[in-house]
């Protein structure tokens, strides 16, 4: 009888540690499929707001006048695309798949933004400086280069912030527009940037920007 009571015990323990690791596991898949869903319900987000903003700068580009409230409500809303572009590359990964198409899209926003300003140069006398900033996170040595040059154009766009455009180009996403802007203006590597549309600079320091402005 004792054996019979302690076989009977001993297959209530299994069952029972059967029945909780089945309900941990469930719990952590439910946690995990939260979490996943949540992730794709931000950059899905994020995602909708850059189209938003694509629309709306075709119809400034479309209805164009020189009002620089136009271009101060475009500068904004291309620097918030850029501040949660940043945040999902540090959440996800650089090299994320969704991050990667959301950034495609990004970059269509940034050359309607660039051709918004090329406008006010050409028709409201303004001068604004504009950079196309081709950098790469392909490699650890490039990656680098890339980001060293990138500090130095950001001090350099603190000295006139108004004045000064800067369109940060991932060198090896494979769109057309990029591509397109490579060949037009022979950029082969990265980093590398193109100044007013003309001069081809490969920056060191700040100082060689200083001509500039």
């Amino acid at each position: 009888m004792k054996i019979r009571k302690y076989r009977e015990l001993y297959l209530g323990r299994i069952f029972l540690a059967f029945i909780i690791s089945t309900i941990v596991f469930v719990l952590f898949f439910i946690f995990a499929y939260s979490i996943s869903y949540l992730n794709y319900q931000k950059i899905s987000s994020q995602s909708g707001i850059i189209e938003n903003s694509i629309v709306n700068f075709e119809e400034t580009l479309g209805d164009f006048e020189c009002n620089n409230e136009l271009l101060i409500d475009a500068s904004e809303r291309f620097d918030d695309a850029a501040q949660k572009l940043n945040l999902l590359e540090k959440r996800f990964g650089k090299q994320d798949s969704r991050v990667l198409e959301l950034k495609k899209r990004y970059s269509e926003l940034e050359y309607r933004h660039f051709l918004i300003t090329k406008k006010f140069n050409e028709e409201c006398g303004t001068s604004y400086i504009t950079v196309f900033f081709f950098y790469s996170n392909r490699n650890d040595d490039k990656e680098e280069e890339s980001e060293r040059m990138g500090f130095i154009l950001t001090a350099f766009e603190r000295r006139e912030a108004e004045k000064i455009m800067i369109y940060a180009l991932d060198f090896d996403l494979n769109i057309g527009l990029i591509n397109g802007l490579k060949e037009q203006y022979n950029v082969t590597r990265a980093p590398f940037v193109v100044i007013n549309e003309k001069d081809i600079v490969y920056v060191r320091h700040i100082n060689e920007l200083e001509k500039y402005l």
